[in-house]
């Protein structure tokens, strides 16, 4: 039995290995902050959404089964959280009844594999209850199938089978049990029977070896002082269990990975949602992006904003507007301080929001998925290098050519700096001539105007140039428009703002 809530043919796997770059993403675009908003201080959730936000999807259709799943769950939000608390209270009744130290046991894991599947089963048909209420609420693909999931495999009619099964293997008129005798008088091919129940009244229990001729020579007792003979009874008894035993307890594990997997996807939705909300009661603006194939260009967007600054400042930040189609190469030049970065990472950050089956905080989102993504910032001094910046730089940017394939979104933030223009500039050309014959779509902020010349001569139908603003004061709207580069970064205005 599975959920299916964040693939159509797969379960969600929490454990999954994630791209090798991932802590270099997680720090480069501060992902922590939507991570921890999403959770709340839930360390599951937390968990869940950088596999999810960190997992990105490739295929179109796989998305907007996510995206469908969620839009229901913003408008249903407290009939979703109501079932994933049920989901979470299950799971803690199931752990409090295992003890893994005692599995050896047959008595132990019969005993302790009915209260599991009785714990299991009653929190599923709560579950069961309330997405069959609230059924004509849900519209996604993704959720009534889960409704009809456990129709199917669940109906009322099974669970009062499986209910009146548990009660009969508590054994509690004794063991009804088949084996045969083999070499050496050894039991073997011990089978559990299920005992033919007769119901007696009163009278007929006093006499009921009289009246339905019991014949007692075929009955003997164990001495209460024959400690040999009650233990291989207890043997017997055990081998007799054990058959049963451990296939339920292959059925409580059933029910245990399903309310697990289960949780798992729901925790994305609740992590989203949380999301969701917290930017709701700032009037910042969400969309479900448009989407387009890994192999188009596109870039069309309006009111894209930060969603890591917002998170950190709690307030809602400025926002840009791009319109572009074709495009491989967009070089972000501009005044310093001027919002490139947070540009920049509002763009990396609503790709993966994208390709996670999330929304992303803009007016208006379109863009084509990406293969990977990858980023390569600027590091600040490190006391913990063994070897100079520039030589870092060069070592994460070989880690990058490693893994990179074609359709994938590479982010660079004023990377090579770390040596002189003259040498930094060669070495970005290089390499972004190099990913653009690869099919890779750039984006590159850069203080080297050598750099940012280079292309500008060429012409490029695929390159766009784009510059962050600023008047004639010095005053920056932190705003990133088409413009082309100028040979001054405006370090003046900082001198200014400090010494005057």
């Amino acid at each position: 039995m599975n959920s299916f809530l964040m693939y159509r043919d797969k379960d969600f796997d929490v454990e999954q290995e994630l791209c090798l770059n991932a802590d270099i993403l997680i720090d480069d675009l501060e992902l922590k902050t939507i991570f921890e908003a999403a959770a709340q201080e839930d360390e599951f959730i937390q968990n869940v959404m950088r596999v999810a936000l960190l997992g990105s999807l490739k295929s179109i259709d796989d998305i907007k089964y996510r995206q469908d799943i969620l839009k229901d769950v913003i408008n249903n939000f407290e009939v979703i959280k109501q079932i994933y608390l049920l989901n979470v209270e299950a799971i803690e009744q199931e752990k409090s009844i295992f003890f893994a130290f005692f599995r050896k046991y047959p008595d132990v894991i019969l005993s302790s594999s009915i209260k599991r599947v009785e714990t299991s089963i009653r929190y599923i048909k709560k579950i069961k209850d309330i997405l069959k209420v609230s059924s004509s609420r849900f519209k996604s693909e993704g959720l009534r199938n889960l409704i009809k999931i456990l129709d199917n495999e669940l109906d009322d009619s099974y669970i009062g089978q499986i209910e009146v099964y548990l009660k009969e293997l508590r054994l509690r008129d004794g063991v009804f049990m088949y084996f045969k005798l083999g070499k050496g008088m050894k039991g073997q091919n011990y089978t559990l029977y299920k005992k033919n129940r007769k119901y007696y009244n009163w009278f007929q229990k006093i006499f009921r070896n009289i009246i339905i001729g019991i014949d007692t020579n075929f009955r003997f007792c164990i001495d209460s002082r024959d400690e040999s003979g009650a233990r291989i009874l207890s043997q017997m008894r055990n081998q007799g269990k054990n058959s049963v035993a451990n296939t339920l307890a292959l059925t409580a594990d059933h029910l245990k990975y399903f309310l697990n997997t289960l949780r798992s996807e729901l925790a994305f939705y609740i992590g989203s949602f949380n999301i969701y909300k917290f930017l709701n009661e700032l009037s910042v603006d969400v969309v479900f992006p448009v989407m387009y194939d890994a192999n188009m260009r596109v870039e069309n967007y309006k009111s894209l904003r930060d969603i890591s600054l917002i998170l950190t400042k709690k307030e809602s930040v400025v926002e840009n507007n791009l319109q572009t189609k074709d495009k491989e190469l967009f070089v972000i030049t501009g005044a310093n301080k001027g919002g490139k970065t947070s540009y920049l990472r509002s763009v990396a950050i609503a790709g993966l929001m994208m390709q996670c089956g999330m929304f992303v905080v803009a007016e208006k989102f379109e863009s084509n998925i990406s293969d990977q993504f990858f980023t390569h910032f600027k590091k600040d001094e490190d006391n913990s290098l063994k070897s100079g910046k520039f030589d870092e730089e060069l070592k994460r940017m070989s880690d990058i050519v490693e893994q990179i394939t074609p359709n994938s979104l590479m982010v660079f933030n004023e990377s090579f700096s770390a040596t002189n223009e003259s040498e930094g500039s060669f070495i970005a050309t290089q390499i972004v001539k190099a990913f653009i014959q690869k099919k890779i779509k750039i984006f590159f902020i850069t203080h080297m105007y050598s750099f940012a010349e280079t292309f500008l001569e060429k012409n490029l139908e695929n390159t766009i140039f784009l510059r962050a603003e600023r008047d004639k004061s010095g005053k920056r709207s932190y705003k990133i428009k088409e413009g082309i580069p100028l040979k001054t970064s405006f370090g003046e205005d900082i001198y200014k703002k400090i010494f005057t």
